[in-house]
């Protein structure tokens, strides 16, 4: 067994430095390698960062976002406030859906009023939703959006919220699978896809942006990073996401391959369940069930913290590719707070309050996570257990596949478990409505809330925010309130990712993104 891990290193390495081999696909076919694909083909369904990256290539929203997260036009040429509650967008001309039909306002009144009816597992897109009460269609190419109280994230929240054709009434997710309703105006169109499998899509030539060079893009789910790398160093695929952080510096050396890199806008975080008297895999140190939830006590929290070696994570875990984390979202995203930093490693503290809270002698849990989602997810999980376990909480670590992991999530079966958050609207606000706002059906808040943490002026802070229009007066209650969600223990930061592709350098170019979308409109031929 050693041996054979050892002729798999020799391998590695080799091939790491190997020239690259000539790839049997067309000039105007580009392979992509993903390390997780989409889950869906449904735009409302699910709001999983893998599953965005590959429908954005599909479809297209009111508002796109720029490399800094920024909105700019995309369907709608612009916009303007009406009053403090209404939204008035002027739409593209001449814009045709894939199947040749005119695009117009009808179709996103359409989609709109879907989406609360097309919510997946994990709540679909309906945080985006915050806010709108309904649209009112004028024009062919004029709508108004009215919200319920002044929204200054609409413009945000419209970039996640993809148009689909109202003619497809009420489409089934068999009809999304098929192809028959997988119907958008973005530069490419559907034509095949295999749920862990391939999707390919072809060019859609009536597209309203720049002509995109490749007449198809094949989309490869490779889940495994070592086999990802070496389907581009074998010429099977042209670009991959995810490169492994062990990987990253050989192939630097690689002459044939080129590294295209970004600071992420995705965490680790620990999430622990808050609201429950007995939670489900919380146990005694003999492994017998408590009565009592260590993880209500804020003092637990803290010592979990304290007990995570945040920059041996980042040094060995992730050779050197992250940063440690002291807050939901990366320090330097807008409206992060300056005071905040990383919680510094001292497990005797840690053992301190433990006892404190009366656990002298720890207690034992299950620590879940995703196996399959983010880079090095499954090991730093693994590195967290082993961190518990050595200040007396006797960590079960449980990396399961994303298709496992959020279901269950979702339906609160977890004490304790770490997956992998971004802020995709570029900001603080998104990720403190969706993790640390209490759960609030009705208002569209606490959507991925599953620590059951409630705080009425936590709420209250983060409601405030989202309606103030002042950019600076917002910025600081957004500010305000991280502080205090981080004060409380609500959630615990780990580590910041980076995000990073890999290329043929002759082959394919790369716009890296915070948000790690692998979006064919950043991708370029080699000096164009």
């Amino acid at each position: 067994m050693r041996s054979g891990l050892l002729a798999s290193a020799v391998l590695a390495v080799g091939l790491l430095a190997a020239p690259l081999l000539a790839a049997p696909a067309t000039a105007q076919t580009l392979s992509i390698g993903l390390r997780s694909g989409t889950d869906t083909m449904d735009p409302h369904f699910g709001s999983t960062g893998n599953s965005v990256s590959v429908l954005r290539n599909v479809y297209d929203t009111l508002v796109s976002r720029d490399e800094k997260l920024d909105p700019v036009p995309s369907l709608a040429t612009s916009w303007k406030l009406v009053d403090d509650n209404t939204w008035e967008f002027k739409l593209r001309p001449n814009v045709k859906f894939h199947d040749g039909s005119d695009f117009t306002g009808e179709d996103v009144k359409y989609t709109i009023e879907r989406i609360p009816n097309a919510q997946g597992p994990t709540g679909g897109v309906m945080l985006y939703m915050t806010g709108i009460t309904r649209v009112d269609v004028l024009d062919p190419l004029t709508i108004r959006i009215v919200t319920s109280s002044p929204t200054p994230l609409l413009l945000r929240n419209l970039a996640q919220i993809f148009i689909i054709p109202k003619h497809l009434g009420k489409p089934t997710p068999e009809d999304f699978q098929s192809g028959k309703a997988t119907i958008g105006t973005g530069p490419y169109k559907y034509v095949s896809w295999q749920p862990k499998g391939d999707i390919v899509l072809a060019r859609n030539d009536q597209y309203w942006g720049q002509k995109q060079p490749w007449d198809k893009i094949v989309m490869k789910e490779i889940l495994a990073d070592q086999s990802r790398v070496a389907a581009l160093l074998a010429g099977d695929v042209d670009l991959i996401n995810y490169v492994p952080s062990a990987d990253v510096e050989g192939l630097k050396k690689n002459a044939g391959v080129e590294i295209f890199q970004v600071p992420s806008v995705y965490n680790f975080m620990i999430y622990p369940e808050v609201a429950r008297d007995q939670s489900p895999t919380v146990t005694d140190v003999d492994g017998k069930p408590l009565d009592k939830n260590p993880l209500k006590d804020v003092r637990v929290r803290k010592a979990i913290s304290l007990a995570i070696n945040r920059q041996a994570i980042v040094d060995r875990v992730m050779h050197g590719q992250g940063l440690p984390a002291g807050q939901l979202s990366p320090a330097g995203l807008w409206a992060t707070s300056p005071k905040l930093t990383p919680d510094k490693f001292d497990p005797d503290a840690a053992k301190k309050l433990l006892a404190e809270a009366g656990y002298p002698n720890g207690f034992g849990i299950t620590l879940h996570c995703t196996s399959d989602r983010l880079p090095n997810d499954g090991p730093v999980c693994t590195a967290l257990g082993g961190m518990l376990n050595r200040i007396g909480i006797k960590t079960i670590v449980a990396a399961t596949p994303r298709a496992v992991f959020f279901p269950a999530s979702a339906r609160f079966e977890y004490s304790l478990q770490m997956s992998g958050w971004g802020s995709l609207s570029g900001e603080t606000s998104y990720i403190l409505q969706s993790l640390v706002h209490s759960i609030d059906k009705e208002k569209r808040l606490g959507g991925s809330n599953r620590t059951m943490y409630a705080n009425p002026k936590l709420d209250s802070l983060i409601q405030t925010a989202t309606t103030t229009v002042d950019d600076e007066k917002r910025k600081s209650l957004l500010v305000d309130a991280m502080e205090m969600a981080i004060g409380d223990y609500a959630t615990i930061p780990v580590v910041t990712l980076n995000a990073i592709w890999a290329g043929k350098k002759d082959k394919v170019g790369y716009a890296a993104r915070m948000d790690e979308e692998t979006n064919v409109l950043q991708l370029r031929k080699p000096g164009s």
